[in-house]
């Protein structure tokens, strides 16, 4: 049980949360510049900040998530991988904290981010092919960058 998942099963929100927790933590020891942060269980094709236009300094996403529609109403984007500058962890994991749908997935963080930091400036996405969405669940449709392995 984690306090974020209101007395049920942990969910990737609580499972997020405990991870940024332990790597501020770390954080403030090492600075760290650039944290990854990916789920288990996939299979990477290339390496995530080798994929499209990777800014260093900004939270990267890898492409716009699912359809259109899903971008204009929430910024919908990619909850299997996170490249996160050291700096905005803290901003990251605010958006984590307050992302919707029952904490059962990342894919709303974008604007809650930007709410924490006053600006859609400090992300970036990375698939330069901005009228192209993609969905994450590799079972749904590929992707260039990983396989989830189920």
């Amino acid at each position: 049980k984690y306090p974020y998942s209101e007395g049920g099963p942990a969910t990737q929100r609580d499972t997020a949360i405990r991870a940024l927790d332990i790597t501020l933590q770390a954080h403030k020891v090492r600075n760290y510049s650039f944290v990854v942060m990916t789920r288990f269980d996939l299979n990477f094709k290339v390496c995530p900040w080798h994929y499209g236009n990777f800014v260093p300094g900004k939270i990267n996403f890898l492409w716009k998530e699912w359809c259109k529609e899903a971008w204009d109403d929430h910024k919908r984007t990619p909850d299997a991988i996170h490249l996160i500058p050291g700096p905005l962890l803290l901003a990251f994991r605010e958006g984590v904290v307050t992302s919707d749908g029952n904490g059962k997935c990342l894919h709303t963080i974008w604007l809650k981010i930007a709410k924490v930091t006053g600006t859609t400036d400090t992300m970036n996405i990375m698939d330069g092919q901005y009228d192209r969405f993609i969905d994450s669940n590799t079972g749904v449709m590929p992707n260039p960058v990983y396989t989830i392995e189920r």
